[in-house]
């Protein structure tokens, strides 16, 4: 990016997102030029912290399951509405949408839209639109490809095989495999590394369960308590093995 002061709105919606944000956002401001960016949108306290100017933190909003959904469609429409009214705004060189694909792929619809027949159809305002994380595509609704890649201008992947998946059904849809945030962050799940020590107390003769329950507030409300119930049935019923 050069040629005077540039404008980024980013809109990450989960915890991770907001992680991910925080990166890039660091290594932006890390380029020649980078103190020359302003940083708006959505995002979380890890964004914020990076130098994201922020609407507010959308990862509060976070909801899991379609009634969740329902219920808070009026709140979801409201702050759609309202970035999209900032978009049209400040007319950001560049919009980074992380993750999220639910609220994130409407939005760079309505921006496409926006640009095509509405307000913006009159202006130059034409801003690059990337999508940080790909959308699943390759697990469920393959069909849908062709729709994200007319209002996607670069795909962010964090899966090496997807570039590939992208080049086989849109050859000239332009992806990049920038790498895996757990991948970087610890050495063990690289693939070929090797075992580095570890504290031997973590570990016995008895089986090493590993709970994940989610990153958004909602999914660890939910989850946690039901897996450490299970947890502790579990090891009661290997004790009496």
């Amino acid at each position: 990016m050069s040629g005077g002061r540039k404008t980024v709105l980013l809109i990450a919606g989960e915890a991770s997102g907001d992680t991910l944000g925080a990166e890039l956002i660091k290594a932006m401001r890390d380029e020649p030029g980078g103190d020359e960016i302003d940083f708006i949108g959505a995002g979380g306290p890890q964004m914020e912290a990076a130098a994201l100017r922020p609407e507010f933190d959308l990862s509060e909003h976070a909801v899991v399951g379609i009634w969740e959904v329902l219920k808070n469609y009026f709140k979801f429409r409201r702050l759609f509405r309202h970035l999209l009214e900032l978009a049209t705004q400040r007319e950001p060189d560049i919009i980074v949408l992380i993750d999220y694909p639910g609220f994130n792929l409407r939005f760079a619809k309505a921006i496409r839209r926006y640009n095509a027949v509405g307000g913006g159809a009159f202006r130059e305002w034409q801003p690059k639109i990337i999508c940080y994380v790909s959308p699943q595509l390759w697990a469920w609704d393959e069909g849908r490809v062709h729709q994200i890649t007319k209002d996607i201008d670069l795909m962010l992947s964090i899966f090496p095989f997807e570039k590939d998946w992208y080049t086989e059904r849109v050859p000239k849809f332009p992806v990049e495999f920038v790498g895996h945030p757990l991948v970087d962050r610890f050495p063990l799940a690289k693939p070929g590394s090797q075992s580095v020590p570890l504290d031997p107390d973590l570990f016995t003769e008895q089986p090493t369960v590993l709970l994940l329950p989610g990153s958004r507030r909602r999914e660890i409300d939910k989850h946690l308590p039901v897996m450490l119930e299970a947890a502790v049935i579990f090891s009661e019923k290997i004790k009496t093995r």
